[in-house]
Formats: structure tokens, sequence, C-alpha cells
């Protein structure tokens, strides 16, 4: 059964887009972990019609993420971020 998990959006640098609502589906032996993207604001966001699945690593101490990929992490370990995809 998928457990929630956070997904950060990165840009190349320590401070990404996050915490993103997703789904943590299965976690691999390199501690990459497949997730579904659930959040209904970030799809929205991004022009997803529908939940999206992807592979990532698990989101660095520092909360470096690459230009344009994800990281995860247990719900709450991220900090906190800035969701102003969420504003009105």
């Amino acid at each position: 059964m998928p457990q929630p998990i956070h997904v950060w959006y990165g840009d190349g640098d320590h401070n990404p887009l996050g915490p993103i609502e997703a789904e943590l589906l299965e976690t691999l032996p390199n501690g990459d972990a497949r997730f579904r993207i659930t959040d209904p604001d970030w799809l929205r966001h991004v022009g997803w019609d529908e939940p999206v699945e992807f592979t990532y690593g698990r989101l660095l101490g520092s909360r470096y993420v690459h230009y344009d990929a994800y990281a995860w992490c247990p719900v709450g370990e991220g900090g906190e971020g800035d969701p102003w995809w969420r504003q009105p």
C-alpha cells in the first residue's frame, strides 16, 4: 500500500519547491524511490490531468535538488517550503 511522502522540485540549488504531496510506491536498493505525485495544486500548476510517476533519489541534507528534477523524503523531514503554487 502506498505511503504518503513529500517531494521537492529543484532548480539546481538548495531551495527546492515543495513540499509536494506524493505516494511512495517502491524503494530501490540504490536509495532512489518510485513515487506518484498526487498534489492536486501542483498537478494543476504544471498542467497535468492526473497523478504522474517518477523515480528519483532522496532529498539530501543540504536540500540540493538538480535542475528540473525531483527528490523525495518522508513527510515533515524536508523542512518548510514555499508552496506558492497553492496561493489563490
